[in-house]
């Protein structure tokens, strides 16, 4: 009898509150993709390749930034994120939903007013096709298994203090196979001069 009252209050409570009593698990897997960002129709130069690895729960976020000219040249950056430790930081700021049939939801807070969404859908490739043309995998009990994303939406909303207004950027895909991109300015590669060999 008092298991069912319990129960019946933990029902009530998660009714009145709205949120569910269990959350999906996030599923093991491997997803990458490559996007431009578009600002007022406006598509930039600039390409990011996102990689996401989650395993038992822990999702690893990395973007490389590759032809973001400055002044006719561009620093290669890779940014990384998680939801849980970083090696050598904080906690990561970035959190992830798996909203179940192949739906995740990914959030990350920038630093001062601002934040990234990504909200993508997956599902398993059906054809030798697909199989053959995604590098994006799922592990399940019956082991690993290709996917292929059917769906991608990406936003960063932050506050711009050169135009003293808040900016919303659009992420979109690049959806070909393969494409070979010319880079419209030199990249700026750091070295290393302690290591240079004195004569």
């Amino acid at each position: 009898m008092l298991k069912k009252i319990l129960g019946t209050a933990v029902v009530g409570i998660a009714l009145l509150t709205g949120t569910p009593c269990a959350q999906t698990t996030i599923p093991d897997l491997h997803i990458e993709l490559s996007f431009r960002q578009s600002e007022e129709g406006h598509l930039s130069q600039g390409i990011h390749l996102l990689h996401l690895w989650c395993s038992d729960g822990r999702c690893d976020l990395t973007i490389l930034t590759l032809n973001d000219c400055v002044a006719e040249r561009f620093s290669p950056t890779v940014e990384w994120d998680s939801n849980m430790m970083l090696a050598g930081k904080h906690e990561g700021t970035l959190q992830v939903k798996s909203r179940g049939e192949g739906r995740l939801h990914l959030e990350q807070h920038l630093l001062g007013e601002g934040k990234r969404t990504y909200d993508l859908r997956f599902r398993e490739a059906q054809t030798d096709a697909e199989k053959s043309q995604t590098r994006n995998s799922l592990l399940t009990r019956q082991g690993l298994k290709k996917i292929v994303l059917t769906e991608f939406k990406g936003t960063v909303t932050k506050y711009s203090a050169i135009l003293a207004k808040v900016v919303s950027v659009e992420y979109v895909p690049v959806t070909e196979e393969y494409i070979t991109v010319t880079l419209d300015c030199s990249a700026l590669i750091p070295g290393t001069p302690s290591l240079k060999k004195q004569e």
